[in-house]
């Protein structure tokens, strides 16, 4: 069985401010739903991540 290697998180500059804003308790479930994700961020009912779908006219169904 090959371990699966998580992805590299990166966050830009608003994801930054963004996360400094939020309460401490807040802040650990958000990073700590960010980390599981990253594990393995495939769609379902392997991994764990979601496509998001067709959103006011954009089609993001390739992006999870």
């Amino acid at each position: 069985m090959n371990k699966m290697e998580n992805w590299k998180i990166c966050f830009c500059v608003e994801a930054k401010e963004d996360l400094k804003q939020l309460d401490g308790s807040i802040k650990k479930q958000v990073l700590a739903g960010i980390y599981k994700v990253s594990k393995n961020p495939l769609p379902k009912p392997a991994g764990y991540g979601n496509p998001l779908g067709n959103k006011m006219g954009n089609d993001l169904n390739r992006f999870f």
